[in-house]
């Protein structure tokens, strides 16, 4: 500025060396647009030389040019394009899933509402019970019950294998009896319906709410009687379990000539192995049951449920126990009262049933025990009355009278058992009652006399 001053205001474009006249500038915008072009388009545009007299043809130039070389290019183009793309993206996505999570709602309310679990649905051909796996038993569960579930079908080709089996052998006469087939139809018309209702259906509520208490209890009661039919089943031992075609019976058949025993062998060789596999797989679905049983704590919730029911048992006998007295209870409950004992020592315990009756009881006996005391303090205080009254007027001790010899000094009235008095016992007091009196007489009339005297006197 300090030299545009100086120079009066002169053009100071001229001194620039770095400034570039009009034609330099053209050429070097026509070497910049040629810069992507190949050898033979280079070479054509070379050729061309641009007018710099003609100010239309520079702005026409110009405005054909590319962006870049008018100023307009930005920093990193490919960048803020990739970075829009995402964002669109990033949009398009968000949006899909918000659409997903709108119908994945509307389709489980739908299906909640439209869903029955009471609705039957297995089998398919003839639907009697309602099995759904995929909607019913979670995720961590699906394998236990479908275990179970296999399980279960195994048992059910050999419930009717079995029946099958002993009727060929019933209508053949290979030695099985009618009684027998009659314990074999009713084992298979009861195991069938039993075996899902019981301990298939425990396993598919057990799984459903969670490894509960009750649910594992239930399930371990149902299938252990489960596994010995299955061990029964198997063996078919005499008498207990000949109405099954297992392992004895099959050796049984074997042993006899002819084909049809054979046959019948290999029947019952099946209906083995097929009860076999039915009891390994049981005793693995009762290991993996008891395996989530133990892992989800339910050992230890057990042991709590136990001690608070023996908390709560004490509790209930301390309450009772308040109203219990001295006495032991009758023989009645003699044995109940020995094993309580075990866990709950007491001095005094009572049973809630037998309470109204003991408490009646000990209230006649705290009567007569009243009664007792009575006649006891009465007898007593006449005894001494009336010893005093016999020295008064004989002028000797009690002992020395001959009818008052059990009256001696050392007379202490004892309670008898009973509130009655003895014979001997009512003659004694009744002797007492007429000296006493005869002592009150006499002692009137000494004091009379004595008072006649001393009128006398006077």
């Amino acid at each position: 500025n300090s030299r545009n001053r100086e120079k009066g205001g002169q053009d100071v474009s001229s001194e620039n060396p770095f400034l570039l006249d009009e034609t330099e500038q053209q050429q070097q915008q026509v070497n910049l647009d040629n810069f992507y072009l190949n050898e033979e388009e280079k070479k054509e545009a070379v050729s061309i030389v641009p007018e710099s007299s003609t100010p239309s043809k520079a702005a026409a130039s110009s405005d054909s040019a590319p962006a870049w070389s008018r100023g307009e290019v930005k920093a990193d183009t490919r960048i803020q394009e990739i970075e829009r793309k995402e964002r669109e993206l990033a949009e398009r996505e968000a949006a899909i899933q918000r659409r997903e999570a709108e119908q994945r709602q509307q389709g489980s309310g739908g299906a909640q509402a439209s869903y029955d679990k009471s609705k039957k649905n297995w089998p398919s051909c003839m639907p009697l019970v309602h099995y759904d796996l995929r909607n019913d038993i979670p995720e961590q569960q699906q394998g236990l019950v479908k275990t179970g579930f296999y399980c279960w079908l195994i048992a059910e080709a050999g419930y009717a294998l079995n029946l099958l089996v002993m009727f060929l052998m019933l209508v053949t006469g290979s030695g099985v009896k009618f009684s027998t087939f009659l314990f074999t139809c009713m084992a298979t018309g009861a195991g069938i319906p039993l075996s899902w209702i019981c301990w298939f259906q425990a396993l598919y509520n057990l799984a459903q709410t969670d490894s509960g208490i009750f649910a594992n209890l239930k399930f371990f009661f149902h299938f252990s009687f489960h596994l010995l039919f299955c061990a029964l089943a198997f063996l078919s031992p005499p008498i207990i379990g000949d109405f099954n075609a297992g392992l004895f019976q099959m050796i049984y058949e074997f042993e006899k000539e002819g084909g049809i025993h054979k046959f019948f062998g290999f029947l019952c060789l099946m209906n083995t192995l097929i009860w076999l596999a039915c009891g390994l797989l049981s005793l693995w679905v009762l290991q993996w049951t008891f395996r989530n049983f133990r892992s989800g704590g339910g050992i230890e919730a057990t042991q709590q449920a136990g001690a608070s029911a023996l908390i709560a048992a004490k509790a209930s006998m301390n309450t009772f126990g308040s109203m219990a007295t001295s006495q032991k209870p009758s023989v009645y409950h003699e044995d109940t009262f020995n094993l309580i004992t075990c866990f709950f020592p007491r001095e005094k315990l009572i049973f809630p049933s037998s309470g109204a009756k003991l408490r009646k009881k000990n209230d006649r006996r705290r009567g007569r025990e009243e009664e007792e005391e009575t006649a006891t303090e009465g007898r007593a205080r006449l005894g001494g009355a009336l010893v005093e009254g016999v020295e008064g007027m004989t002028g000797k001790r009690v002992s020395e009278v001959p009818l008052m010899a059990g009256l001696g000094p050392s007379y202490a009235p004892r309670a008898p058992k009973t509130s009655r008095l003895s014979k001997e016992e009512e003659t004694k007091v009744d002797a007492l009652q007429f000296l006493m009196n005869a002592a009150r007489s006499k002692a009137a009339s000494n004091k009379t006399a004595n008072e006649d005297i001393q009128r006398k006197e006077e």
